[in-house]
């Protein structure tokens, strides 16, 4: 059996609700885009994609060793972004490179790497961009002239009303992607790695 995991940070319903007005702001500024559901808002470590068995023990292992050697940390959330696609956009709510805790963000995702690597374990790998994702297939509004803005204008009008969200950062997951049942898009914690233990 197989399952599509990856490894990620969560947040606690303050922050949960913060991110949640920030979704609401960027959508004020779109003619169409869909919110991530406020229970599946995260920041991506690592993605794993389709993972058996012995690789999510794999996988457990390696989140477990590299949340080990990463002491708690506070973590800023700020400025919305978009990855911008021809057709619609992913707009995010990103991690300003100088921001309290980023180098120990990067350091717990490039150990974490190093861990899975280690292992054999296959995962995404490309430039680490951490960021929230907040909308996908986003589409800005038309103006009165009949053009067409980029995403990128609403998130920066967005970006303009928001001070840094701040969370703290004490475990990491497992997460597993999949459809109850069917039903929507749900992420599941299977496995959780406290941190400095």
């Amino acid at each position: 059996m197989t399952r599509r995991l990856f490894c990620a940070l969560t947040f606690d319903e303050a922050t949960r609700s913060e991110l949640a007005r920030t979704q609401g702001l960027v959508m004020a500024g779109l003619r169409a885009g869909s919110p991530t559901a406020r229970s599946n808002l995260h920041l991506t470590l690592v993605f794993l994609g389709e993972v058996d068995d012995a690789g999510e023990a794999a996988c457990r292992d390696a989140l477990a060793e590299a949340c080990a050697q990463t002491a708690p940390f506070d973590l800023e959330l700020a400025g919305v972004g978009s990855f911008d696609k021809r057709r619609a956009s992913v707009v995010w709510c990103g991690v300003l490179p100088d921001a309290r805790g980023t180098q120990t963000l990067r350091t717990l995702q490039a150990s974490l790497a190093d861990g899975l690597v280690a292992r054999g374990v296959p995962f995404e790998r490309r430039p680490y961009v951490p960021h929230v994702t907040l909308v996908r297939g986003a589409r800005a509004r038309v103006r009165p002239d009949g053009t067409t803005p980029q995403v990128a204008e609403a998130c920066e009008a967005a970006s303009a009303q928001l001070s840094p969200v701040r969370c703290r950062v004490q475990t990491a997951h497992l997460m597993w992607s999949h459809h109850p049942e069917g039903g929507a898009l749900t992420y599941t914690p299977v496995f959780s790695a406290p941190l400095g233990r």
